[in-house]
């Protein structure tokens, strides 16, 4: 089985691949025009073949959003789920942050309510990315993470 090409998605899904408004990081310049601080989290590994990092200017008056991008090397698929996820993102506060799931961040990927937004194969890019953010928000809120939460994911698993 072929990798797949952005034809072979629905309509936002392929838009957001072929057109990835929020890829790319955030200036220290930026976040401080925005009245914000700079955070940035690493998720994944280029050596698993997907390695996503989110970039924050944050509120940090209010643990909240103001602006999200990110940088990513994956699946085309992951490009679409962290678009959304860095559009969601914006003007969240931490605890909005962490109760994201991966139903909705599906859903508000699809274009027919009744059709998944990605192949079945490739379901786990929104996993990785709603991972991500709650790892994320425990890095930023400083709580200590357990073996497994520190530990790259395994292609394997």
């Amino acid at each position: 089985m072929g990798e797949l090409t952005k034809n072979d998605y629905g309509i936002k899904v392929a838009m957001f691949i072929e057109e990835p408004k929020y890829l790319g990081t955030i200036s220290e310049e930026e976040a401080k025009e925005l009245g914000a601080s700079l955070f940035s989290y690493t998720y994944g590994d280029e050596s698993v073949g997907y390695k996503l990092t989110l970039h924050w200017a944050v509120n940090t008056l209010e643990d909240t959003v103001v602006l999200a991008r990110y940088t990513y090397e994956g699946v085309l698929s992951g490009i679409a789920a962290n678009h959304m996820l860095a559009l969601v993102s914006a003007n969240k506060n931490m605890n909005q942050l962490e109760a994201l799931t991966y139903q909705g961040l599906e859903r508000l990927l699809r274009d027919n309510p009744t059709i998944e937004a990605l192949p079945s194969a490739e379901s786990y890019a929104i996993t990785f990315a709603i991972d991500a953010v709650k790892l994320a928000v425990k890095k930023y809120i400083r709580v200590s993470l357990s073996h497994d939460e520190q530990t790259i994911p395994c292609k394997d698993s």
